[in-house]
Protein backbone atom coordinates (compact mmCIF):
# COMPACT_ATOMS: atom_id res chain seq x y z
CA UNK A 1 0.00 0.00 0.00
CA UNK A 2 2.71 2.23 0.60
CA UNK A 3 4.26 1.95 -2.51
CA UNK A 4 1.15 2.91 -3.99
CA UNK A 5 0.45 5.89 -2.42
CA UNK A 6 4.22 6.53 -3.49
CA UNK A 7 3.58 6.07 -7.31
CA UNK A 8 -0.07 8.23 -7.27
CA UNK A 9 2.27 11.02 -5.61
CA UNK A 10 5.30 11.17 -7.69
CA UNK A 11 2.53 11.16 -10.23
CA UNK A 12 0.32 13.76 -9.03
CA UNK A 13 3.30 16.15 -9.04
CA UNK A 14 4.25 15.09 -12.27
CA UNK A 15 0.72 16.01 -13.65
CA UNK A 16 1.11 19.75 -11.43
CA UNK A 17 3.94 20.50 -13.89
CA UNK A 18 1.94 19.85 -16.80
CA UNK A 19 -0.18 22.68 -15.99
CA UNK A 20 -0.82 25.52 -18.51
CA UNK A 21 1.98 28.32 -17.59
CA UNK A 22 0.37 32.21 -17.34
CA UNK A 23 3.82 33.79 -18.63
CA UNK A 24 2.94 35.42 -21.54
CA UNK A 25 5.10 35.83 -25.41
CA UNK A 26 6.57 38.42 -25.84
CA UNK A 27 6.92 39.73 -29.68
CA UNK A 28 10.22 38.46 -30.01
CA UNK A 29 10.27 35.06 -28.15
CA UNK A 30 10.46 32.03 -30.36
CA UNK A 31 8.30 28.38 -29.38
CA UNK A 32 10.21 25.67 -29.21
CA UNK A 33 9.58 22.01 -28.79
CA UNK A 34 12.08 18.75 -28.47
CA UNK A 35 12.52 15.50 -27.73
CA UNK A 36 14.95 12.27 -27.32
CA UNK A 37 14.71 8.47 -26.99
CA UNK A 38 17.15 6.40 -26.25
CA UNK A 39 16.74 2.00 -26.05
CA UNK A 40 18.61 -0.79 -25.78
CA UNK A 41 22.60 -1.01 -25.11
CA UNK A 42 24.23 1.67 -22.61
CA UNK A 43 27.11 2.44 -20.50
CA UNK A 44 26.38 3.20 -16.75
CA UNK A 45 29.15 5.32 -14.84
CA UNK A 46 28.90 5.52 -10.89
CA UNK A 47 31.41 7.80 -8.71
CA UNK A 48 31.03 8.65 -5.53
CA UNK A 49 32.63 12.50 -4.93
CA UNK A 50 35.81 11.98 -7.03
CA UNK A 51 36.34 8.44 -6.70
CA UNK A 52 34.88 6.50 -9.62
CA UNK A 53 33.38 2.98 -8.05
CA UNK A 54 32.90 1.19 -11.61
CA UNK A 55 32.12 1.26 -15.38
CA UNK A 56 29.83 -1.26 -16.83
CA UNK A 57 27.47 -1.90 -19.76
CA UNK A 58 23.78 -2.34 -19.63
CA UNK A 59 20.68 -2.21 -21.07
CA UNK A 60 18.33 1.09 -20.29
CA UNK A 61 15.67 3.32 -21.99
CA UNK A 62 15.16 6.73 -22.14
CA UNK A 63 12.24 9.43 -22.87
CA UNK A 64 11.88 12.58 -22.61
CA UNK A 65 9.55 15.46 -24.58
CA UNK A 66 8.41 18.95 -23.84
CA UNK A 67 7.79 22.75 -25.41
CA UNK A 68 8.34 25.94 -24.06
CA UNK A 69 8.87 29.40 -24.82
CA UNK A 70 12.39 30.03 -26.23
CA UNK A 71 15.04 32.91 -26.92
CA UNK A 72 17.75 33.68 -28.80
CA UNK A 73 19.20 32.52 -31.08
CA UNK A 74 22.91 33.76 -29.62
CA UNK A 75 26.31 32.18 -29.62
CA UNK A 76 28.18 30.14 -27.32
CA UNK A 77 32.26 30.87 -27.08
CA UNK A 78 32.95 27.28 -26.86
CA UNK A 79 30.81 26.32 -29.96
CA UNK A 80 31.12 28.99 -31.85
CA UNK A 81 29.66 27.17 -34.69
CA UNK A 82 26.05 26.22 -32.80
CA UNK A 83 22.88 28.45 -32.88
CA UNK A 84 21.76 28.25 -29.48
CA UNK A 85 18.63 29.09 -28.07
CA UNK A 86 17.07 28.82 -24.54
CA UNK A 87 14.05 28.22 -23.14
CA UNK A 88 11.97 30.95 -20.78
CA UNK A 89 11.27 29.68 -17.25
CA UNK A 90 8.21 29.27 -16.16
CA UNK A 91 6.67 28.47 -19.53
CA UNK A 92 7.56 24.37 -19.95
CA UNK A 93 5.50 21.56 -20.15
CA UNK A 94 7.32 18.41 -20.22
CA UNK A 95 7.78 14.72 -19.25
CA UNK A 96 9.87 12.06 -19.39
CA UNK A 97 10.47 8.61 -18.62
CA UNK A 98 14.03 6.47 -17.57
CA UNK A 99 14.51 3.00 -17.00
CA UNK A 100 17.59 1.13 -16.66
CA UNK A 101 19.26 -2.56 -15.01
CA UNK A 102 22.74 -3.69 -15.03
CA UNK A 103 25.31 -5.62 -12.64
CA UNK A 104 28.50 -3.72 -10.61
CA UNK A 105 31.93 -5.48 -10.35
CA UNK A 106 30.51 -7.50 -7.68
CA UNK A 107 27.76 -8.90 -9.48
CA UNK A 108 24.86 -7.12 -7.96
CA UNK A 109 21.95 -6.63 -9.84
CA UNK A 110 20.82 -2.41 -9.99
CA UNK A 111 17.48 -1.42 -11.44
CA UNK A 112 16.12 2.39 -12.16
CA UNK A 113 12.98 3.23 -12.81
CA UNK A 114 12.43 7.61 -12.53
CA UNK A 115 9.72 10.14 -13.88
CA UNK A 116 11.53 13.26 -14.91
CA UNK A 117 10.08 16.48 -15.12
CA UNK A 118 11.04 20.20 -14.90
CA UNK A 119 10.01 22.98 -12.44
CA UNK A 120 9.72 26.63 -12.86
CA UNK A 121 13.23 27.67 -12.82
CA UNK A 122 14.07 24.79 -15.31
CA UNK A 123 15.59 25.87 -18.11
CA UNK A 124 17.05 23.50 -21.67
CA UNK A 125 19.79 24.89 -24.03
CA UNK A 126 18.76 24.10 -27.52
CA UNK A 127 20.30 24.16 -30.82
CA UNK A 128 17.72 23.30 -33.82
CA UNK A 129 20.27 22.74 -36.69
CA UNK A 130 22.21 20.03 -34.73
CA UNK A 131 18.98 19.11 -32.79
CA UNK A 132 20.96 19.09 -29.61
CA UNK A 133 19.39 19.45 -25.96
CA UNK A 134 21.13 20.33 -22.54
CA UNK A 135 19.51 20.29 -19.31
CA UNK A 136 22.35 21.48 -16.56
CA UNK A 137 21.93 20.66 -13.21
CA UNK A 138 21.50 23.78 -11.58
CA UNK A 139 18.65 24.64 -13.66
CA UNK A 140 18.15 21.46 -14.48
CA UNK A 141 15.13 18.65 -13.69
CA UNK A 142 13.44 16.76 -11.08
CA UNK A 143 13.12 12.78 -11.02
CA UNK A 144 10.76 10.64 -8.37
CA UNK A 145 10.87 6.80 -8.77
CA UNK A 146 12.21 3.66 -7.79
CA UNK A 147 15.76 2.80 -7.36
CA UNK A 148 16.78 -1.25 -6.72
CA UNK A 149 20.21 -2.14 -5.33
CA UNK A 150 20.21 -6.08 -4.54
CA UNK A 151 17.35 -6.95 -2.24
CA UNK A 152 16.68 -3.19 -1.21
CA UNK A 153 14.31 -1.12 -2.77
CA UNK A 154 14.49 2.34 -2.65
CA UNK A 155 11.59 5.20 -3.10
CA UNK A 156 13.89 8.61 -4.69
CA UNK A 157 13.65 11.96 -5.53
CA UNK A 158 15.88 14.86 -6.50
CA UNK A 159 17.60 16.53 -9.29
CA UNK A 160 18.94 15.09 -12.71
CA UNK A 161 20.43 16.16 -15.86
CA UNK A 162 20.25 15.14 -19.49
CA UNK A 163 21.94 16.18 -22.68
CA UNK A 164 22.28 15.03 -26.28
CA UNK A 165 25.40 16.19 -28.52
CA UNK A 166 28.89 14.98 -29.23
CA UNK A 167 31.31 14.91 -26.98
CA UNK A 168 35.17 14.46 -26.77
CA UNK A 169 37.23 11.51 -26.30
CA UNK A 170 35.22 9.18 -28.16
CA UNK A 171 36.32 7.10 -31.56
CA UNK A 172 34.35 8.15 -33.76
CA UNK A 173 34.53 11.57 -33.37
CA UNK A 174 30.98 12.31 -34.85
CA UNK A 175 29.23 9.61 -31.91
CA UNK A 176 26.37 11.19 -30.34
CA UNK A 177 25.41 11.40 -26.86
CA UNK A 178 22.50 10.79 -25.03
CA UNK A 179 23.87 11.41 -21.32
CA UNK A 180 21.45 11.37 -18.05
CA UNK A 181 22.47 11.61 -14.85
CA UNK A 182 21.03 11.56 -11.07
CA UNK A 183 22.62 11.77 -7.78
CA UNK A 184 21.00 8.98 -4.85
CA UNK A 185 22.16 9.56 -1.26
CA UNK A 186 25.62 11.10 -2.23
CA UNK A 187 26.39 8.64 -4.89
CA UNK A 188 26.74 10.33 -8.65
CA UNK A 189 24.98 7.74 -11.51
CA UNK A 190 25.55 8.43 -15.12
CA UNK A 191 23.91 6.28 -17.78
CA UNK A 192 24.94 7.44 -21.41
CA UNK A 193 23.68 5.72 -24.79
CA UNK A 194 25.20 6.21 -27.81
CA UNK A 195 23.97 6.43 -31.80
CA UNK A 196 26.93 4.13 -32.92
CA UNK A 197 29.49 1.53 -31.84
CA UNK A 198 31.54 3.78 -29.78
CA UNK A 199 35.07 3.22 -28.16
CA UNK A 200 34.86 5.73 -25.32
CA UNK A 201 39.27 6.73 -24.83
CA UNK A 202 39.28 7.89 -21.33
CA UNK A 203 37.70 4.18 -19.86
CA UNK A 204 39.22 2.29 -22.57
CA UNK A 205 36.07 0.55 -23.82
CA UNK A 206 33.07 -0.12 -26.50
CA UNK A 207 29.70 0.89 -26.13
CA UNK A 208 27.44 -0.94 -28.01
CA UNK A 209 25.29 1.46 -30.56
CA UNK A 210 21.72 2.01 -29.23
CA UNK A 211 19.13 -0.11 -31.00
CA UNK A 212 16.44 3.45 -30.68
CA UNK A 213 18.55 6.05 -31.03
CA UNK A 214 16.41 9.82 -31.54
CA UNK A 215 16.30 13.50 -31.17
CA UNK A 216 14.69 16.34 -32.23
CA UNK A 217 14.77 20.05 -31.63
CA UNK A 218 11.84 22.51 -33.48
CA UNK A 219 11.86 26.41 -33.19
CA UNK A 220 9.52 28.53 -34.79
CA UNK A 221 7.29 31.71 -34.43
CA UNK A 222 4.27 31.45 -32.45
Amino acid sequence: MKSRHMYLFFVIALLLTLTTSSVVAADNDYTASFGAVARGRCRFTVWLGETLLYVVNGTGSFSFQGRALAEGPFEWQYQTDWVNYTTIPETMKARGMVEASWFDYEGKHHHLKVFIYPTATSVAWLEPYKDFILFGWQKGLRYAGIFKSGDEVHHIEGTCRFFVQQIGGVDPSDSIALFFALRIDGTLYQVTWFNKDTYQTYYSTWVPAAKVFKHQVKIWIP
